[in-house]
């Protein structure tokens, strides 16, 4: 079970071996028929920002991690910084309610594992 994820590390390993088209050819020749790595994770969360607006592709990954994570960091030295571009952006790019669930239960997932961490 995975109680703590690092988007970045994720990102940074899957740079490191090649690529997405490397993983998969990797797993595959390992016999992972069946799995396969489709997209990066900051793709992942930059995907519902391109579905309201294409214009939103162009993100970088900081403004991307910025924007779901503004009103959860807890790292105080990135905090300001981070709270300002993450507020921005939701402010120029509302996404209604169905993101918003998703958001809070994000939220939720990591205040439980701050919890656990904690405990």
């Amino acid at each position: 079970m995975i109680i703590t994820s690092d988007n970045s590390a994720t990102d940074m390993l899957l740079a490191r071996v090649g690529g997405l088209d490397a993983l998969n050819e990797w797993l595959r020749e390992k016999g992972f028929t069946e799995t396969r790595m489709v997209q990066s994770t900051a793709d992942f969360f930059r995907q519902p920002l391109v579905v309201a607006d294409p214009l939103y592709r162009s993100l970088s990954t900081e403004q991307v991690f910025a924007y779901w994570t503004a009103p959860y960091e807890i790292n105080a030295a990135r905090s300001r910084r981070r709270a300002a571009m993450g507020a921005e952006l939701q402010k120029a790019l509302p996404l209604g309610p169905q993101i918003e669930k998703v958001a809070k239960l994000w939220h939720q997932s990591a205040v439980l594992a701050r919890q656990h961490d904690a405990a």
